[in-house]
C-alpha cells in the first residue's frame, strides 16, 4: 500500500507498540550548518560512527543513501520576521539558501534506506516529519538541551505510529554519544519545557503585580529550593522571545 495510506499509519501504529532492539548504526547523517549540528556531528564521531554532514542548502542528499539515522538541524530562519531593508547582501544570500522543510522531509523519505530512521529538531511536529517523509513507523523530533553539570539532555518526541525498534535505535545511539535521552509522546514542551515555562510565566505575572522584585524572586529560588539560577537568571539564558514562543504554543494547545 501506498506510505501515505491509512493502511501504511495503521501499519506503523501496530509496530509501535511491539518491544524491539536498537539497530546497528554504523553511518549517521548531520544536516546543517549551525552550533547544534556541528555538536551533534562531533559527538557522533566521538562515539564510533561514520557521520556523513549536509551543510549547504539544496546539496545533493544522495550521500546520505547509506545512514542509517539522520539528524536534522538546518537553522531555518522566518522571512516575515526579518528586517530585508536593513539586510546586507551577504544575508540575503544566506537567507536565500535557507532549506524549505517541507521538501528537504519528502527527499530524504525517498533517498534514506528503507528502514532509516529521521530525527529533526525543527519540525514543529513528529507526526508532521512523518506524515511529509512517509516515514511513520521511523520518524522522531528532538530538542538538544544545553549541557548542565547532570550531562546534556536529548529529548526524543515520539508518535502514535513511532516504531519501538526507531526509538529504541535512536535512544541507544544518543546515549553512545554521550547525551543523556528521554523519549516521550510528542507534545508541545516536550517535558523540560511544558514544565519550565509555565513556572516562569508565573514569576513573571508575581513581578507584574508587584508581589515581589524580579531580583527577590530569583534570590528565595536559588536559596530556597537550591534551584542554580531563578526564574529571570532562566528567561534571560532562555531568550524571552523563546519563552514567549513556547508559552504561546502550549496555550495554544490547550484551545
Amino acid at each position: 500500500f501506498h506510505p501515505y495510506s491509512a493502511e501504511a499509519r495503521q501499519a506503523a501504529a501496530a509496530r509501535a507498540q511491539e518491544p524491539a532492539a536498537p539497530r546497528e548504526v554504523t553511518v549517521v547523517g548531520v544536516i546543517g550548518a549551525g552550533e547544534e549540528a556541528d555538536e551533534l556531528a562531533e559527538a557522533l564521531a566521538g562515539a564510533g560512527r561514520e557521520v556523513v554532514r549536509i551543510e549547504e542548502a539544496g546539496a545533493d542528499l544522495g550521500a546520505l543513501s547509506g545512514a542509517q539515522v539522520v539528524f536534522e538541524a538546518a537553522e531555518v530562519v522566518d522571512p516575515l520576521e526579518e528586517d530585508w531593508d536593513e539586510a546586507e547582501p551577504e544575508e540575503l544570500e544566506a537567507e536565500a539558501a535557507l532549506i524549505e522543510l517541507d521538501a528537504l522531509f519528502l527527499e530524504l523519505g525517498r533517498v534514506l534506506p528503507d528502514d532509516a530512521v529521521i530525527v529533526s529538531l525543527t519540525a514543529d511536529t513528529t507526526l508532521d516529519l512523518a506524515a511529509t517523509s512517509g516515514r511513520y513507523a521511523d520518524a522522531l523530533r528532538a530538542v538538544l538541551h544545553e549541557a548542565t553539570p547532570y550531562g546534556r539532555l536529548l529529548e526524543l518526541g515520539r508518535a502514535s505510529t513511532t516504531s519501538r525498534e526507531a526509538e529504541a535505535t535512536v535512544r541507544a545511539l544518543a546515549q553512545d554519544a554521550g547525551l543523556t535521552t528521554v523519549v516521550v509522546r510528542d507534545q508541545p514542551g516536550l517535558v523540560v519545557e511544558s514544565l519550565l515555562v509555565p513556572f516562569l510565566n508565573e514569576a513573571v505575572l508575581m513581578a507584574q503585580s508587584g508581589y515581589a522584585s524580579p531580583e527577590d524572586i530569583d534570590t528565595a529560588m536559588v536559596a530556597g529550593c537550591g534551584y542554580p539560577m531563578g526564574p529571570f537568571g532562566y528567561i534571560d539564558q532562555l531568550g524571552a522571545d523563546h519563552v514567549l514562543d513556547v508559552q504561546s504554543e502550549l496555550f495554544g494547545a490547550t484551545q
